[in-house]
């Protein structure tokens, strides 16, 4: 009965939750890497081996000290840059479209509380469209949508969907200035 007890715990321990602790192992091994370009190359592949999904590998790089729990629900882009220090929660799908930069210290928190005591997690997506700029400590809530072509300036806080062709700062993050597309 002892060992079936045991086993019963490993499981609990591992393979109920296998998707995470891939996550954390790989992505984990990516970071124990030195920060040089080739490294941050060789960290796409082991997010990939986390789980992870690449539109192409050989155009995207991850900085040191990225962080995820959940790496299968995350979608990168084509020439999408992740910082040094950003965390990207994982726990709803998550999608960053092609050419993204996401700067330092940039989280994407796919799992939030509705701010009652002992209430249970709320979790959403949060999808980035093509051409975005997220500038350092910028913090992006679930259930958001930050549209084509915007810049999010430093610091700021995310909790609404954001339209396209902005510029956009502060807590919450409100419109600066409206960006034109060039004319030919």
């Amino acid at each position: 009965m002892k060992f079936l007890k045991s086993l019963y715990y490993l499981y609990l321990l591992f393979l109920d939750d296998l998707p995470r602790h891939r996550s954390l192992f790989f992505v984990g091994l990516g970071n124990c890497l030195p920060d040089t370009f080739v490294c941050s190359r060789f960290r796409i592949y082991t997010f990939m081996m986390a789980g992870g999904h690449v539109k192409s590998p050989n155009t995207c790089v991850i900085r040191k000290g990225f962080f995820t729990e959940y790496a299968h629900n995350i979608y990168l882009g084509e020439f999408v840059q992740i910082n040094r220090n950003c965390l990207i929660s994982g726990h709803a799908k998550t999608t960053i479209g092609n050419r993204v930069l996401l700067s330092y210290d940039v989280k994407l928190l796919s799992i939030g509380h509705k701010g009652k005591l002992n209430d249970q997690d709320v979790v959403g997506e949060i999808t980035i469209d093509s051409y975005c700029v997220i500038y350092a400590g910028t913090i992006v809530s679930y259930n958001t949508h930050i549209h084509e072509d915007v810049i999010v300036g430093a610091g700021s806080m995310v909790i609404d969907d954001l339209p396209a062709n902005g510029f956009y700062a502060g807590n919450p993050a409100k419109i600066i200035s409206k960006k034109f597309k060039d004319e030919p």
